[in-house]
């Protein structure tokens, strides 16, 4: 199974290397906002080192849940 985060990772480390240039072309509001559809319960797990790469960018971090409507 593929890493669900891949494209979280993805943006951070794109943001990493280029916020600077974000900044300087004008962008005053830069941050994550990651939506999570789950059905039942829902986990998320994230190393050490990349909360440390995404607390050095400084921008702020949303996390939403939203519950799957089954229908039955």
């Amino acid at each position: 199974m593929e890493n669900p985060y891949v494209g979280l990772f993805w943006m951070v480390d794109t943001l990493t290397e280029h916020i600077d240039t974000l900044r300087s072309c004008g962008a005053d509001n830069i941050y994550i906002d990651l939506g999570v559809v789950y059905h039942l319960d829902v986990k998320l797990e994230f190393e050490p080192d990349f909360l440390m790469k995404l607390a050095n960018l400084k921008i702020p971090f949303l996390i939403s849940g939203y519950k799957e409507e089954v229908a039955e």
